[in-house]
């Protein structure tokens, strides 16, 4: 039996962390956290620098194929797309059936998803226990 170096324990450590989800990638109900956006999925879909991926609460945009989806996204892009936003995790039902994180997402103090509704890019989609009541 051979034993390790204090270097490869070290080494072995750093990756063990490295691959540990992140604390952020896993908001439970309530919470909120302020967090990088890496990539915008579509009007009302993103993912964020810890992994974690935002379904805005109480609108729903078109799809992929679907009349309006490019504006859509596009604006979704220009609302949040490399930015810093705030996710507001949704207390009742924190994730969806798809085990995205359900979410008000603000970005310079503004209601992204409200953004959205209001310029007619979304319709409300209003599923309880959340809506878009924040």
């Amino acid at each position: 039996m051979s034993e390790k170096s204090p270097i490869a324990s070290l080494l072995i450590l750093v990756l063990l962390t490295l691959a540990a989800p992140c604390r952020a990638g896993a908001l439970e109900a309530g919470e909120s956290a302020e967090l990088g956006v890496e990539y915008v999925y579509d009007g009302d879909t993103v993912r964020l620098s810890s992994g974690l991926v935002v379904r805005y609460i109480g609108i729903d945009t078109p799809e992929k194929g679907q009349k309006f989806y490019n504006r859509a996204r596009r604006r979704n892009i220009e609302l949040v797309g490399g930015k810093s936003v705030r996710i507001v995790v949704c207390e009742d039902e924190p994730r969806d059936r798809y085990g995205r994180t359900l979410g008000w997402v603000w970005v310079d103090g503004v209601l992204v998803n409200g953004v959205l509704l209001k310029e007619g890019l979304a319709k409300s989609l209003i599923i309880p226990p959340c809506g878009l009541e924040r």
